[in-house]
């Protein structure tokens, strides 16, 4: 009995067609190669003209800015702050744009501090004993 299940299963798997074959996107064609793609450009429209250039600079100044090449306008390398939102600068020039960016200094960061009231009636008790405290041992 499972001698004649096994020749069973091996002769409907010789029915079976096998599965398409699963080409790369570049393999070979059969038959020719006729009606081919057309040949990938060496450029994308709008690419920087000194990309490399700016691609380091993108990878120096990755912890504070995001580089970009705005082609449509005259100062076409723009960096922007990920810090500041309102920081933009731009430059006509790569390596401008670099030592911008190595030169400039952003604005002090003012953090807003949420006073606590009973923080700050102990801390003038605190001054003023510390005042008077002084005043006594100048009087002395």
């Amino acid at each position: 009995m499972r001698l004649s299940s096994l020749i069973a299963a091996a002769a409907l798997l010789r029915l079976i067609p096998p599965p398409a074959s699963r080409r790369g996107r570049h393999a070979r064609r059969e038959g020719g190669g006729g009606g081919s793609a057309p040949r990938p450009r060496r450029y994308a429209p709008g690419q920087a003209p000194d990309y490399n250039a700016l691609c380091d600079a993108t990878v120096r100044h990755a912890a504070r800015w995001t580089l970009a090449y705005e082609p449509e306008t005259a100062a076409c390398y723009v960096a922007r702050s990920l810090i500041d939102d309102g920081v933009v600068l731009a430059a006509s020039d790569v390596a401008e744009l670099d030592r911008l960016l190595i030169e400039f200094v952003p604005p002090p960061r003012i953090r807003p501090y949420a006073v606590d009231p009973e923080a700050a009636a102990m801390a003038r008790a605190s001054e003023q004993r510390l005042l008077a405290r002084m005043m006594q041992e100048a009087a002395a």
